[in-house]
Formats: structure tokens, sequence, C-alpha cells
């Protein structure tokens, strides 16, 4: 063989070289591939009422970890199955509009969230009536005289007087007062182990309200403090300090604006943070379970790692 002569195969060897190099940067490209996630059922402007089940689709590359489904930005529910399959209850949250979003997490910490759809919710049935009740009156008795007779026809030998019966008588519709929705308290558990708040959580909007000094002591510290003057609130958690306003929905971190899903508010002297704040000031997962009345609170390697100083 010449210096020049190439040995036999080599163009074949240069081509399975070539093509398994695109295929590596196809897997690659893969790899790096931003996860999406898509809302499948309900549709948009969806009328639901009771339980219900939603429905999703997550694609990514490097595996899902898990998926939440928020109702308000309210988690109701958790999957890490595919296709996303979740079930809630529309009765723990006030008829009319509302915004279903999901988001998921993969083994690499990428976070995706789906687009909004809006549906809206209805569950209050209208006054229940007893028709047909005839007024308490007794039978044959005659209303009351009409002082200027202008309105009470003359007898006449044609015509004689008719004296009413029940079956004249006005109908009285009684209204049937609505049952008194069930008292049961709301739990808040923390990587799975219960955690009392003073004073106790409460409902609002659809949306759990607890202490806020509940809650930094959860982060790791108890050093909230009141401005009196400036009526606010300050805390040093980690690296950053917090400023929270009553009434407002926005919390500045370092000077960074953070959207609450309700706004704080200030009674008897405490002031009252979202539950989901864990999530959207400390990158915790939070999620709710309407059936048990449990606000579910997880410490992810986010929250670690935003709590460190």
């Amino acid at each position: 063989m010449t210096p020049t002569q190439r040995p036999r195969g080599y163009s074949r060897s240069l081509l399975i070289l070539g093509l398994s190099a695109l295929l590596l940067l196809f897997m690659g490209g893969m790899a790096l591939a931003d996860p999406t996630v898509t809302i499948t059922k309900p549709e948009a402007k969806s009328v639901l009422s009771g339980a219900v089940r939603v429905l999703g689709v997550a694609t990514d590359a490097n595996g899902l970890s898990y998926a939440i489904l928020s109702v308000d930005a309210a988690g109701v529910g958790v999957t890490n199955t595919q296709p996303l399959r979740f079930e809630f209850d529309t009765r723990a949250f006030p008829d009319g509009a509302h915004l279903l979003k999901v988001e998921i997490f993969d083994d690499g910490g990428k976070l995706a969230s789906s687009p909004v759809v809006k549906v809206y919710f209805r569950n209050a049935a209208p006054p229940a009536t007893v028709p047909n009740l005839i007024a308490d009156k007794p039978a044959g008795a005659m209303p009351a005289a009409d002082p200027a007779g202008a309105n009470t026809p003359a007898a006449t030998a044609s015509e004689p007087a008719v004296t009413p019966t029940t079956a004249d008588v006005d109908l009285v519709i009684v209204p049937m007062p609505a049952a008194a929705p069930e008292a049961r308290p709301v739990r808040v558990l923390m990587d799975g182990k219960a955690v009392v708040f003073t004073p106790e959580p409460y409902m609002r909007n659809g949306h759990t309200m607890v202490a806020l000094r509940g809650l930094i002591a959860q982060a790791g510290t108890e050093k909230l403090r009141w401005d009196n003057s400036a009526k606010q609130a300050t805390a040093t958690v980690g690296n950053a300090l917090y400023l929270f306003t009553p009434d407002q929905r926005l919390v500045l971190r370092n000077g960074e604006a953070l959207t609450l899903a309700q706004p704080l508010t200030l009674a008897d002297g405490r002031l009252f943070i979202p539950a989901t704040a864990w999530r959207d000031l400390f990158d915790g997962g939070v999620v709710y379970n309407p059936a048990t009345k449990e606000v579910l609170l997880r410490t992810t390697d986010r929250t670690l790692a935003r709590l460190a100083k």
C-alpha cells in the first residue's frame, strides 16, 4: 500500500463518526431543552362545580420530578406521574372566576409554568322555596275595609257580592336558609410535621392566612420588627431584608418587589400573610388539601439556599 492509499472502509468510518457526532449533539440539545407544561382539561371559560379533575401534559427531557396545580396561586394538588392528573373540590373556593395554573419541576431543578386557564366555579344553589303556602287566615275572612270605597265595586241585583275565600289570599313564599358550612380549623404541616400558629390560621378568599411571625419563625428567625410610625414590619432572613406593609400584596426583599396571592392583613395587632408566601418569599413548596383542610409546606433545596446566611 502506497502512502497515498486509504484503508478499505475509510469513507464509511468517517460517515459513521459524523452521524454519531450529530446524534450526540441532538441528544445533548434534548437534555438542555426547557421543560414545558400545558393544561388540557378543563378548557378556558368552563363552569365547574363540586369535585373536578384537571388534566395536563408535561414534556421534560431530564425527567419529571413533580407538578403542582394552583388555583389563584394557591396549590391544591401535586403529582409526579404522566399524563398529569389532579383532583380538587371547587367548593373550597368562592363562586366566580378563578385562574388555574400548573408548575413542574424536573430532576435538574428546572421550572416551567403552564399558560393560565380562566374558569368559573359555581356551587351555590338558589334559595329553596315552599310554593302554595297559604297565609294563616280564617276561612272566609274578609279583607280590611276600604274607607273610601273607591276600590270596592257596589253590589247590584244582577251581580251579588262575592265573599272571598282562602283561594283569594296572597301566597306567602318562605325562603329556606342554606345550611351553614362545617367549621373546621385549618392545619399547617411543615415537611410532614404539624405547626402551631398563634393566632390560628383562617381562610380568606380561598387562601389560608397565617400569622406572619409564625411563618418567619419557620424560616429560622423570630426577628420581626414593627415600625409603628411607618406602619411597616421588617425581618432579616438569611442574607435578605424583608419589608412588609399591611393591606399590600407587594413585599420587598432587598428592594426586589415580590407579589403575594393575598394582601397582608393587620387584625388585633397581628399581621397575617397567605401561606403561599412560603413559596413566594422563600422558594418553598406549598400544597393545599381542601378535603382535610391541610396546608402542606415543604422545604426545598432552593429554600435552604435562600435561608442560608
